[in-house]
């Protein structure tokens, strides 16, 4: 056979890297093969379903990433989505060797928080309330989500039965003695008392529920879900609230706590990153002032200092004179709720678009935070003006996890002198201090991740931070 040989020059080298990639797939390393273009992400999520009620509980949340060549962005979705799907399908398909499988923990996961998937189903159904009187079965899904090529759910158990024997078992979060006598700890008791009115299980030592009254125009459906939102509202601000005084009793190890579990950039549906650094910006003792009075506030005058109206403001048309039914300005679309005049809380029908009472925690969170001054002379809204650079000012609306990570993480950029662009990032971390969704965001990531450690997640009864800190 007679070989042909390429001359020197450019025609030879892309026929070398081009064979180069090819050995690199063939041995099923493509990721290396594409490693030095751009690399693109997807979310994933596993989700159990009540099969008899249809409440849903998100059991984890992670990131896949992958490379590949820049010209074929989907390609590197594509590749993240299915390294994420190998990883769920191999841990629920090792579930009985109760350990995390290697495909969770590849370079290109992060934040996956399941160290035993089968405890994490029957954890959550039993401190969830649906194991009562009886066995219950759950449907167990794993999905993942982001732009083009992200999109794919599968379910892996559509008919797994958790019998009350199993509710033994759930870990209680008491420390020993001796982790006790190591620490100022902070502690979040287990989740071991059902509350009646939510029947949702709380921490028996968790102050009582201070629940809104009127209801007015709300089906029996609606009114149960307000109040599942609202309970879980409550224990978020509750755990919050702890936090911030922990750290006020604790001033050695304040910092530390304010960047613990940092991640940066945050991002939506980071459930990792629920350090204060993620929505109040880098640690300054003024910083955490405001942040600790806002939610001091919050806890002490709202949740448990006054009672609330709320009505359902629903209709089959979503059309009518009410704001309920305008579009808001900061999302295009209308609102889920609204607090227009102080103490009457009004739930339109994007409200009820989602089943889940954390998002609905979230929700409460955010209208309750509205109308709120605190003794630092801190206004907290929801709409803000926020300058990028020369004639670059914007007032818009701070909604959702991008936009209150970009008020408390914004750099500065890199126009003009250092002292503006110090100014800009003052500006924005002003901004993130008293916008309402950095607050609702840092306590519905805050109580979420405490009560599913508390539920869900077979992870070491008592882990400290740092030597002498936190017990989460």
């Amino acid at each position: 056979m007679t070989m042909k040989y390429l001359p020197m020059g450019a025609s030879r080298f892309p026929f070398l890297l081009g064979l180069c990639v090819a050995v690199l797939l063939l041995l099923g390393r493509p990721e290396l093969a594409a490693a030095a273009d751009i690399e693109r992400s997807c979310q994933a999520r596993w989700t159990l379903t009540n099969k008899t009620t249809g409440a849903t509980a998100v059991l984890d949340e992670f990131e896949a990433r992958a490379g590949c060549g820049k010209t074929v962005p989907n390609r590197c979705r594509s590749r993240a989505r299915d390294a994420a799907h190998a990883c769920m399908s191999k841990h629920w398909e090792t579930r009985f060797d109760r350990k995390k499988p290697a495909e969770c923990s590849s370079s290109g996961i992060t934040g996956y928080g399941l160290p035993d998937i089968k405890a994490a189903v029957e954890n959550a159904a039993c401190s969830l309330g649906w194991v009562q009187g009886g066995d219950v079965v759950v449907s167990l899904s794993g999905s993942t989500s982001g732009d083009k090529e992200c999109g794919r759910t599968k379910t892996f158990s559509d008919a797994y039965i958790v019998k009350p024997a199993m509710c033994a078992s759930v870990p209680s979060n008491t420390p020993k003695p001796s982790d006790a006598n190591d620490s100022p700890a902070l502690q979040i008791p287990a989740n071991d008392t059902v509350d009646p009115t939510s029947g949702l299980k709380f921490p028996r030592s968790m102050p009582a529920i201070r629940y809104p009254v009127g209801y007015n125009d709300c089906s029996a459906s609606e009114k149960k879900y307000i109040q599942q939102s609202w309970a879980m509202a409550h224990y978020m601000a509750w755990v919050a609230d702890q936090t911030m005084d922990w750290m006020e009793k604790n001033a050695k190890y304040r910092e530390k706590a304010w960047n613990h579990n940092f991640r940066e950039p945050v991002k939506a549906n980071d459930w990792v990153n629920y350090a204060p650094r993620g929505w109040f910006g880098a640690y300054s003792k003024d910083h955490f002032d405001i942040a600790k009075d806002a939610i001091d506030t919050l806890w002490t005058k709202r949740l448990r200092g006054k009672t609330f109206t709320v009505k359902c403001r629903t209709n089959d048309t979503n059309k009518g004179s009410h704001p309920c039914f305008r579009k808001n300005p900061g999302t295009k679309r209308p609102p889920a709720a609204n607090h227009i005049v102080y103490g009457t809380i009004n739930f339109c029908n994007n409200a009820f678009n989602s089943t889940s009472y954390f998002s609905g925690a979230r929700l409460v969170l955010h209208e309750l935070m509205h109308w709120l001054g605190t003794k630092n002379g801190t206004v907290v809204g929801d709409t803000h003006v926020h300058c990028h650079g020369a004639a670059k000012c914007v007032t818009d609306k701070g909604y959702g996890a991008k936009d209150a990570a970009h008020l408390a993480n914004y750099d500065g950029g890199t126009a003009g002198t250092k002292i503006d662009q110090q100014r800009r990032r003052v500006g924005h971390r002003k901004r993130a201090l008293r916008n309402n969704d950095n607050y609702a965001l840092y306590m519905y990531y805050m109580g979420y991740k405490a009560y599913m450690k508390n539920a869900a997640f077979n992870l070491p009864v008592v882990t400290q931070f740092p030597a002498s800190g936190f017990v989460w």
